[in-house]
């Protein structure tokens, strides 16, 4: 059986390629040189903060449905991290 740490380097090997991705995409670039209007940060920051809040709610419901079952710590976790 694998253990967390090899499964965690085991996932991060796997999603290198994509964090290269996220790292060279032309928005990064746009915002670390100015080119990004402050309106569409905002406006972006507050899109992730809604969509933040709507996966904070799911998990608490998750938490609710699933209280009474041995999953029940696991999706307490999430909700905490």
């Amino acid at each position: 059986m694998i253990n967390a740490e090899k499964l965690v380097e085991e996932i991060r090997r796997e999603l290198a390629p994509v964090e290269q991705e996220i790292r060279r995409h032309p928005y990064l670039a746009a915002l670390e040189t100015g080119r990004v209007r402050r309106e569409d940060l905002t406006r972006f920051a507050g899109e992730q903060h809604h969509i933040i809040q709507s996966d904070l709610r799911s998990i608490a419901l998750l938490v609710n449905r699933f209280g009474a079952t041995p999953s029940r710590p696991f999706f307490q976790a999430v909700l905490v991290s």
